[in-house]
Order: C-alpha cells, then sequence, then structure tokens
C-alpha cells in the first residue's frame, strides 16, 4: 500500500467479471491527466480468476486492492455491499475530501479527474455542492467542450464524485437499509437533490455496460449509449482547459433538472420523512 498524505481525493473502481472491459476502464484511468495526484482503489467480487490476473498486473498502481466475498443470493445486493464497503474504505481509512466511484465497464475521459478537482475548488464552501456527476448524452451542437451546468439530480453510479460532507448526510440517515431492492445512487438519491451535482456538458464518461451486462441493456444501439458515445470526450489528450458555468437542459431523465437554490426548501420537505408521516397523519383525519 502506497500511502501519500498529500493526497485527499480517492477513486474507487468496482469490478465483477468482466476482464475486457476492467483492463480498459484501468487503462482510461492511469491515463488521465492528474492521476498520480489521487488515490487509487480497487473493489474485486472474489470469483472470476481471468479478473484476478488482471488486477495482479495492475497491482502495483493501486494504494489499496480490496477482495471481498459475496454475502447476498441477489446481484444487485452484492453491488451495492461492494459500493458500500468501497465508498468506506476511502473516507473514512483514507481520509479523503471526495471519492470518485467508477464501474469497471466504464471509461473516464482524459481531464475528467482534472474537472473534479477544479469544481471541487470552486464550489466546496457552497452548502448545496454534493458532488459531480461525470455522464452526459448532450450533443456538442449545444455546448463547448469546457462547459458544465448545475443539475439538481442523484449520482451517475457509473462514474460520480461525492464529497465527504454528503457522504456523512448519507451515513447519519440511515440509507442503506434496503440494500436487496434499491440501487446505490437510488438509495440516497434525496440527499443528492437537497443539492447540486456539477454534471460537464459533454460526457466525461462512456458506458460500455452493454457487452457484458449485469442489471443494464445489452442493446449497444439503445439510446443511452449511442447518444453518451455522440456526447464523450475520450481519453486521448487535450489541452487544459478554463471550465465555464453556461447551464444547458440535460436529457438524462425528466427530473434532471436545473438547481435553482429557492427549490430546496420544497425539496426538503419532499423527501423528510417527519413530514411524510405528519402528511399521511392529517390525511386520514
Amino acid at each position: 500500500m502506497n500511502t501519500n498524505a498529500s493526497k485527499n481525493k480517492s477513486l474507487v473502481i468496482f469490478a465483477y467479471a468482466r476482464r475486457d472491459l476492467l483492463v480498459d476502464c484501468i487503462k482510461s484511468v492511469l491515463s488521465a491527466e492528474s492521476s498520480a495526484n489521487w488515490k487509487k482503489v480497487i473493489i474485486w467480487q472474489r470469483g472470476d480468476s481471468e479478473v484476478y490476473k488482471v488486477i495482479k498486473t495492475f497491482e502495483s498502481y493501486f494504494d489499496l486492492v480490496v477482495t471481498v466475498t459475496p454475502q447476498h443470493s441477489k446481484t444487485l445486493a452484492n453491488i451495492n455491499q461492494n459500493r458500500l464497503i468501497g465508498t468506506k474504505i476511502c473516507f473514512e481509512t483514507l481520509n479523503s475530501d471526495y471519492v470518485l466511484g467508477i464501474e469497471d465497464d466504464t471509461l473516464i475521459a482524459y481531464d475528467s479527474l482534472v474537472f473534479i478537482e477544479k469544481m471541487y475548488e470552486r464550489y466546496k464552501l457552497n452548502h448545496s455542492f454534493r458532488g459531480v456527476n461525470l455522464g452526459s448524452i448532450e450533443s456538442n451542437e449545444s455546448s463547448k467542450i469546457s462547459d458544465y451546468s448545475l443539475l439538481r439530480y442523484g449520482l451517475h453510479g457509473q462514474a460520480g464524485m461525492i464529497t465527504s460532507k454528503t457522504w456523512n448526510r448519507i451515513k447519519m440517515k440511515n440509507l442503506f437499509k434496503d440494500i436487496h431492492i434499491k440501487g446505490w445512487d437510488a438509495s440516497f438519491e434525496p440527499v443528492i437533490k437537497n443539492g447540486f451535482m456539477v454534471t460537464p456538458n459533454l460526457s466525461r464518461s462512456i458506458d460500455l455496460g452493454w457487452q457484458n451486462p449485469t442489471h443494464a441493456s445489452s442493446d449497444s444501439q439503445n439510446p443511452h449509449y449511442t447518444r453518451m458515445s455522440l456526447s464523450w470526450t475520450g481519453t486521448n489528450k487535450y489541452k487544459s482547459m478554463n471550465y465555464s458555468h453556461k447551464q444547458v437542459n440535460h436529457s438524462w431523465r425528466s427530473d434532471a433538472i436545473q438547481f435553482k437554490k429557492r427549490h430546496t426548501l420544497f425539496y426538503f420537505f419532499k423527501n423528510n420523512s417527519l413530514v411524510k408521516k405528519i402528511y399521511y397523519f392529517l390525511k386520514t383525519k
């Protein structure tokens, strides 16, 4: 384990049984600008010998490699367990200020880590800042490569960063009770939606999950994959840039909406369990 106290940010790759996809994922991480400044962790779910060989090949590039044994009969529950273990290690053992989680079927773009670093420095004192999503399906006809939006939207499970403040909010609310039936990102979506996620208008990640899906479409022509491919900025080197806030409509999902601070109180009450209980109690009277 390589311990470098100057690194206060971590990324964690979640590996399952997709050898070739994992190789490409790791290569995209290692070739990304500023990669050397991040602590790196792999969480591998034990089982596939070919994936084990890949991890041994790249082990020296990582600060920590963790092997986990499946504890649940359902795939989703094991995926959630691995996400929880990896994220907790990065925040509570490696003492990271922020953590980027990456699925093994995902590539990140050349400037993705720098983009996250700059957005963190820009917004870390903003009480509403929850993290950074790397994905987008918007076209380069509507945006420049340097533009980003602020969205009231949940975490992208494929490649998304949350801050330590966000993690502490999640922990306080004990949101992982439904590990068997809810996705990792869905479990704490209300916490994220009480603030904003910085999101590049052109995608800094690409989802290749159709090649060997665990819980997504296997159709490579699915609009999600094709639109992300057209938005993808790629892993090839390009010049550093000054990022600008240019709000555009994101069509990821209908609830991926522009962040407006005046709406925060509405989302707080909408997702507050005590308020819901009072509402349903009064409704029955």
